[in-house]
This record gives structure tokens, C-alpha cells and sequence, in this order.
């Protein structure tokens, strides 16, 4: 029987063999100590300066400098080349954690958009500013939105319903993402 493509070590059955109903069962995930959050809520290209690599063998993940981010710059990157060698040594058992594009963040706010009321949307109108996306489908500023919207409606808690959207949208496509590599969190 061949290995699992997904499992550096080739084994087909998980860590203690196969599980209920004979699935195999998945590992969990080890997030630093920022959380989900500091791995899933980058926004390319604004916020690449690190990238994460998540480590088959014990869900751990791993960070290093993006070597492409002109903020980083080579001294800090020299500093990182060993740990740099270990991740591109074993292709096979680190993959990069995909960043979410500036897109993906709209589409995200746009869907949060739809649950609030006529009156929030409706701020700013002529300039199409809050509704996330301008003409020839422009995005604008999020965190601009946020701050119009709770000056003008203080007790809807919009921000903090943002971030909950915001956190929930993002786990389910985390969750999604380290299923397809045998963890779950």
C-alpha cells in the first residue's frame, strides 16, 4: 500500500492507527502564540512579511522573513539562513501556509457587509467608500469603514462584529486548508 502523499514519513494510517469507522484520524495543529490569527490574517501583498510553514511530521508551524518584503531586508534574512535551509531541505514535510490575497479580505467584508443594517451600508453612499468595493471595483479601506461606521452608529459594536465575521470566516478556511494536510484544530 502507498504512503500518504500528504505524510512525510509515508505512514498511511495517522499516529495510533486508524480511527473510528476506519478513518484515518486527524492530527492537531500547533499555532504560535498569536493564534489563528497571526498565521491566516495576512493580507498579500500588505502584510507578507512573514511567511508560515506548517510542519507535517508534529503541526507545529514554523515563520521565517520574506526574503521579498523590502521591510525585512538581507541582514534579517541572513540571520534566519539555517532555519531557511532546514525548511527548504524537506520539501516534503514543510508546506507554506497560503496567505489570503487583498481580494480574499473584501469578499470576506463584503459578506459581513450584508448582515448590517440599510442605515450602516448606506453611510457615505455617493462615494461608495462603505460598501467596500468603488468604481471599476476599487476596494477601499476596511478599517476607514470601521471607523465612520462606529462614530456613526457607536452601539451596534461594529467593529467588533467585523472581527467576528472576520475570525470566523478566516477559521473556516483554515480549517479547510489543514484538513487537506491531515490536522485539524
Amino acid at each position: 500500500m502507498a504512503g500518504d502523499p500528504r505524510r512525510p514519513d509515508g505512514e498511511t494510517h495517522g499516529r495510533g492507527g486508524r480511527g473510528a469507522g476506519g478513518v484515518r484520524p486527524l492530527r492537531r495543529v500547533q499555532f504560535p502564540d498569536g493564534g489563528l490569527l497571526e498565521v491566516w490574517n495576512r493580507d498579500d501583498p500588505y502584510q507578507n512579511t512573514w511567511l508560515y510553514y506548517l510542519d507535517r511530521t508534529d503541526g507545529e508551524h514554523r515563520v521565517l522573513p520574506n526574503p521579498n518584503d523590502v521591510e525585512v531586508g538581507a541582514a534579517i534574512c541572513q540571520d534566519w539562513r539555517s532555519e531557511r535551509a532546514v525548511i527548504e531541505s524537506s520539501p516534503n514535510r514543510f508546506v507554506e501556509v497560503p496567505m489570503l490575497s487583498h481580494q480574499d479580505h473584501h469578499e470576506i467584508f463584503a459578506a459581513f457587509m450584508k448582515t448590517l443594517p440599510d442605515e450602516v451600508r448606506g453611510l457615505n453612499r455617493p462615494s461608495h467608500r462603505l460598501s467596500g468595493v468603488g468604481p471599476e471595483g476599487r476596494a477601499y479601506s476596511i478599517g476607514g469603514f470601521l471607523e465612520e461606521a462606529e462614530a456613526g452608529f457607536p452601539d451596534l459594536n461594529v467593529r467588533d462584529r467585523w472581527h467576528q465575521c472576520r475570525d470566523a470566516a478566516l477559521a473556516e478556511r483554515a480549517r479547510a486548508w489543514y484538513e487537506s494536510h491531515g490536522f485539524d484544530f
